[in-house]
């Protein structure tokens, strides 16, 4: 790249001694940095409009591949010429620094020392650089060739141990797969956040980009005078530092273009992990409905705890006896330790633990400082080893309460999967976790807190064995002096020495290992807390998700289809089986038995009687119905509908008995083979619905022959709609679902799924009978009174919203639907929450109306306020209030659904302040981040201001006023100079008690901007006037464009704008400022010629373009508005991929400049007759798209050919 290449050759050219050597390296230099850094390679190749993630990888790899291979190529070439540039560098810092060793006081050599340590620093980095930047670009292709080998992730599957969509998963791989997934969850928000402090890394480096321009390299070559050096000294030392302000430079566009590539690679490896995060939530719920919980492996984990739990219990006694011996001995030590200190003058204190105290500089007190410490250290020891015992049983017993926990998790696991909880149970089932829940947390902050002491302990043992150290040195050093004449005390001292550092080394091992411990039972009370907090997320979807054991489930609905086909096979495999002669001989072995023949003959004979009476009985009803006369409209109706019915059956009664007879005689005499019944119950529904069909139609005629009685002719049209269809439809899912149980060759969900559909069907017929019927009822409703018409427009408007409603809550709450509970969780906080907002709203309205009394009072009729600004005041207070409760409302909303959780959490005072507390801005950039608790603090400072402010307006200035007799405009314009002040000072004193107020000083700016801007435009409008009239830039007459909106004739021009009329006459205001701050285009500025926009033509490539030259050639110079002189331009501007690109240009008087689009426009319809006139055509594109219908496939993108 280009500035690579100057960074290297004027380091070369300026640092190394001129001459062959320095040449041929800068020509080295030249060639690597060339293709040092490859460039981005271009993405202007075309491609489709729709491309899958595989096809953007692949094109994304190969860019990298390029990019990684060029830079590999150069990398030996330019750390060969970096390696010898640093020698050289570090051969000059070398002489120089020798130099000014000669020279101490030599300013010029000192600073040629500096900027010469300098640019070896930075030519260090910059290799670093490259190297990370090459490291970069190997580790994103890898992740795009991992990407590309598996874009399905299958290896997850593999790692997982799954082989197909219904492969059975244990609790334990669910458990690890929820876990994966949340550290999933917390790696892409890790990634994220490196994501945006990347960003604002590579913003950082384009600041530096800007800062480091040519301006400050020329700043440069100004060499302070200060020093006293000569010209040859100042040029050298200027060349130096304008040579190290461009390695500066350089050093900052590599380390940008490192920060782009990790910048990619984390967008990368985002990419991965949400599709990796995406197919683990696709296998978690691919695999939640076939965990097993098996009975066995229960039954292995109970035995399996109750072997730990008999190991456990004798370990307990060894671990009473180990403690019992440590105890005794710490005694017996003890007990020397306090004779020994009674024997001497020594207190014990935490300088006697850490062996730091300073012994009396005498034989008697080294000893006994040695001896007492000695003895505290061997207490110290068996403190630690009791401690390490009794954590050591804490983590046994704990261990144990794990397992028995996990133990109850695989049992209620158990009970979820099979749905044997009712929601009683479900709740003792929760209750049953709260404890070890509780336990658990304790134990996590109990074990944390021992940590944190015993790595105090290991530290203060550290510097005890320090102290040991030197006290020993400091022994020897006394052997000749204070020992001369006492060595025996001198080999006790030296023996209490050594024995004390063994025993601090001991402690020290003994709490690396407690601290181990430590860590061991903060691990394993997490991980209770993680299984209990699994279980208790399962039992709150159970709650609330959790379906009957008697729901339909997903995959009996997608197998439905695949039963009936199988179930018509196997009708269709009978049929074929049977003969005539079969069913003969099977009819001539009924015969051969007599007795049984006639005791089936005889019960159909009773049963046919017994239709016959029923058939009398309903013509004795009918006779009955018709003779009585009932009083009032609801038994007419009914009357009406015996008479109907029994018509109904008296007419279709032999059909009805021909079904009846033929049901009866199929299940009086029992057939072992099932078809029979099958093929009878599947005849029977096209049966069944004729004469449902024929029920309906007698319903419609019945009606309309005794005036509408049931229902009016409108309503009657929608009945039968929804009344046929119901029959129709139960009575077919009905007898097919009777076919579909007797047949015993397969086992499936439809029968339920079946009877589901029959039920749901029903209730939603049901309800849109009841909404029609309702809506009648409306309809009839009079129109009187306010009321009457607020009820009428109520059940017109929401009617067909509850509607709506009341069949989801129908369809969820069906058993074999099974969301009832869900039905119940959500429709019960629905109403709860409306309640609460209910009684706030109320609350509220009654906190208004009272607050009406103290703002306000009435007089005659006429409201009043009670003091100045009463309406101000009633509005904050209202607003306050609604504020208020709106917060009051969103904490209790949120424990009644458990969402969000940080309000949820809320249980008091201090977890209000706490959450208000929470930074809302500046967390990560400022000292003392903003939060919703600042701001109502800066608020009630402004408020207390204000209220100080009419305070004083109200006590202090009236008096004075009423002394003074000052005017009532200066009255007015003092208080409110005064109140304006007291509440600025207000504003600043909370912004100070926020700890904020370096923000006064950008409100008080802005503040300052604001009024110069005020005035900013005016005046420089005014100044802009007198520029166009000395300058004239324009004139009036000039017609001039200034964008695509503003473009016109120059009519006025005044102080404060210029005034321009349009084509179509309209007039625009223009600010002088905006005339001369921006370029404009004036078309008059010079009298003579001008041009038309260029006209742009492509032609295809099978015409000769030298003749179409020549036609728009002829085309110019045949208008006669077009200039001869200077001529037109004809030229043949590019070659494209659909032909041969002309522009052509024409010059026109400037007194045809408001006409000059005619004429272009004269010129384009002369181009294109001239054009057809010799058989050419215009090139233009056509877009080929072509649609694939395989699934899984992106369609192909578009292809653009040119069509001549």
């Amino acid at each position: 790249m280009r500035f690579l290449h100057l960074f290297l050759t004027l380091a070369l050219s300026l640092s190394f001694n001129t001459g062959v050597y320095a040449s041929s390296i800068a020509n080295v230099i030249e060639q690597t940095s060339k293709k040092l850094i490859p460039p981005v390679p271009s993405t202007d190749t075309v491609s489709g409009i729709f491309t899958t993630n595989t096809e953007e990888k692949e094109l994304e790899r190969t860019k990298i591949k390029r990019a990684l291979a060029t830079c590999k190529a150069e990398e030996e070439p330019f750390n060969t010429t970096v390696s010898k540039r640093l020698q050289e560098l570090k051969k000059k810092i070398t002489c120089a620094k020798e130099e000014l060793r000669n020279k101490p006081s030599n300013e010029f050599l000192e600073k040629e020392v500096t900027i010469l340590n300098e640019s070896y620093h930075l030519l260090k980095e910059a290799k670093q650089n490259y190297e990370k930047l090459i490291a970069n670009y190997e580790l994103n292709l890898k992740l795009h060739d991992a990407y590309l080998n598996d874009p399905h992730f299958k290896q997850i599957d593999k790692d997982l141990g799954i082989c197909d969509e219904r492969h059975e998963c244990t609790l334990e791989q669910f458990q690890d797969l929820s876990q994966r997934i949340r550290d999933q969850k917390k790696a892409i928000v890790q990634l994220n956040e490196q994501r945006k402090n990347i960003q604002l890394e590579l913003e950082n480096r384009n600041q530096d980009m800007l800062i480091l321009t040519d301006k400050n390299i020329k700043k440069i070559e100004k060499v302070d005078d200060t020093f006293e050096l000569d010209a040859y000294q100042q040029k050298v030392l200027a060349d130096l530092e304008i040579k190290l302000e461009q390695d500066r430079k350089t050093l900052s566009e590599i380390r940008k273009h490192e920060t782009e590539q990790r910048k990619e690679l984390i967008k990368m490896e985002v990419f991965l992990a949400d599709l990796q995060l995406d197919k683990l939530q696709m296998v978690l719920k691919t695999i939640k409905p076939f965990i097993s919980v098996q009975e066995s492996t229960i039954a292995h984990a109970h035995d399996e705890l109750v072997k730990k739990r008999q190991f456990f219990f004798e370990a307990q006694d060894a671990y009473d006896q180990r403690i019992e011996i440590i105890t005794q001995r710490q005694k017996e030590i003890d007990k020397a330790l306090q004779q020994a200190v009674g024997a001497s003058t020594i207190t014990l204190g935490p300088d006697i633990d850490d062996w730091s105290r300073e012994p009396v500089q005498s034989v008697t007190g080294y000893f006994e400082l040695f001896e007492i410490a000695s003895l505290n250290t061997s207490i110290l020891l068996l403190n630690c080893q009791r401690e390490f015992i009794e954590v050591q049983r804490t983590l046994a017993d704990r261990i144990i309460k794990e397992e028995t926990v996990y133990l109850d998790i695989k049992k209620t696991f158990k009970k979820l999967v099979s749905h044997a909880c009712t929601p009683e149970e479900i709740v003792q089932e929760k209750q049953k976790y709260e404890s070890p829940n509780a336990r658990a947390k304790a134990d996590e902050l109990s074990f944390a807190a021992q940590k944190g002491e015993a790595n105090v302990q290991l530290e203060r043992q550290k510097k005890a064995l320090t102290n040991i150290t030197n006290k020993r040195q400091t022994l020897h050093t006394q052997r000749s002096m204070l020992f001369k004449h006492h060595a025996q005390e001198y080999t006790r001292c030296l023996e209490l020495l050594n024995g004390a550092e063994t025993k601090v080394k001991r402690q020290i091992d003994l709490i690396g290992k407690l601290i181990a411990k430590y860590d061991e039972g903060i691990l394993f009370a997490q991980k209770t807390i993680k299984h209990i907090n699994f279980i208790m997320t399962e039992l709150e979807g159970e709650v609330m998700w959790g379906r009957s054991a008697h729901a339909i489930s997903w995959r009996g609905i997608k197998r439905s289809w695949s039963d009936i086909i199988s179930f018509f096979h196997h009708i269709y495999d009978y049929l074929k089986t049977i003969r005539f002669t079969a069913v003969m001989r099977w009819c001539a072995d009924q015969i051969t038995h007599p007795v049984r023949f006639f005791i089936y003959g005889s019960m159909l004979f009773l049963f046919a009687l017994l239709l016959l009476g029923l058939r009398a009985l309903i013509g004795m009803i009918l006779a009955f119905l018709e003779r009585s006369a009932p009083k009032g409209h609801t038994p007419h109706i009914l009357r009406m509908l015996g008479i109907m019915f029994a018509h109904y059956f008296n007419y279709y009664f032999t059909y009805w008995a021909c079904w009846f007879m033929l049901f009866f005689a199929l299940n009086l005499y029992v057939v072992d083979d099932p078809y029979p019944y099958i093929l009878f119950y599947l005849g029977s529904i096209i049966y069944v619905i004729a004469l449902e069909y024929a029920f309906v139609c007698y319903f419609s005629d019945f009606n309309e022959q005794h005036n509408n009685v049931f229902l009016s002719t409108t309503l009657q049209e929608q009945f039968l709609v929804v009344l046929g269809s119901l029959l129709y439809v139960s009575s077919s899912l009905l007898l097919f679902r009777e076919a579909f149980l007797l047949d015993t060759q397969q086992e499936s969900e439809l029968p339920a799924i079946l009877l589901a559909a029959t039920v749901i069907i029903f209730q939603i017929a049901l309800i849109f009978l009841l909404a029609k019927i309702i809506k009648q009822v409306s309809n009839s409703i009079p129109t009187k009174t306010e009321r009457l018409i607020f009820l009428r427009s109520t059940i017109d408007r929401y009617h067909y919203l509850i509607l709506i409603f009341l069949t989801i809550i129908m369809i969820l709450s069906n058993p074999s639907v099974g969301f009832g509970n869900l039905v119940v969780h959500v429709l019960g906080r629905a109403i709860l929450t409306m309640f609460v907002i209910g009684v706030l709203l109320l609350i509220h309205q009654f906190l208004k109306y009272l607050s009406s009394f103290v703002f306000f009072y009435s007089e005659s009729g006429i409201v009043r306020e009670r003091f100045a600004h009463g309406k101000t005041w009633y509005g904050l207070f209202v607003i306050t209030i609604f504020l208020t409760f709106i917060s009051i409302a969103a904490i209790i909303i949120a424990k009644i659904w458990r969402w969000p959780e940080h309000i949820a959490n809320i249980n008091g005072w201090p977890d209000i302040v706490n959450w208000l507390r929470t930074p809302i801005m500046f967390e990560k950039t400022a000292e003392v981040p903003i939060s919703v608790f600042s701001i109502l603090q800066v608020v009630g400072f402004v408020l207390a201001g204000v209220i100080i402010a009419l305070a004083i307006n109200r006590i202090v200035f009236a008096k004075i006023f009423n002394v003074l007799m000052i005017d009532s405009g200066a009255q007015n314009a003092i208080a409110s100079i005064a109140s304006y002040v007291i509440v600025a000072l207000a504003t600043i004193f909370g912004f100070q008690a926020v700890g904020r107020g370096d923000l006064v000083v950008w409100v008080l700016g802005a503040l300052a901007l604001g009024l110069g801007w005020i005035v900013k435009d005016p005046l420089g409008d005014f100044i802009a006037y007198f520029i166009i009239l000395v300058q004239r830039p324009i004139k009036i007459g000039d017609y001039i464009w200034i964008d695509e909106t503003n473009m016109g004739v120059v009519r006025k021009i005044t102080p404060r704008a210029v005034i321009i009329r349009k084509r179509n006459s309209t007039m625009i205001i223009i600010p002088n400022m905006r005339i001369i701050a921006h370029p404009l285009t004036n078309w008059n500025y010079q009298r003579g010629f001008i041009a038309f926009e260029d006209i742009t033509v492509r032609i295809g490539r099978q015409h000769d373009p030298a003749f179409v030259k020549t036609i728009f050639e002829q085309v110019l110079d045949a208008n006669s508005f077009v200039l001869k002189s200077p001529r037109p331009i004809v030229r043949l501007n590019d070659f494209d991929d659909y032909g041969f690109v002309f522009i052509v240009r024409g010059y026109i008087s400037t007194n045809y400049t408001l006409e000059q689009w005619d004429i272009a426009s004269d010129v384009r319809l002369a181009i294109i007759k001239e054009l057809r006139k010799h058989n050419i055509q215009i090139a233009t594109k056509t877009h080929i798209i072509f649609e694939r219908t395989e699934p899984e496939q992106a369609v192909i993108p578009e292809e653009t050919t040119p069509d001549f």
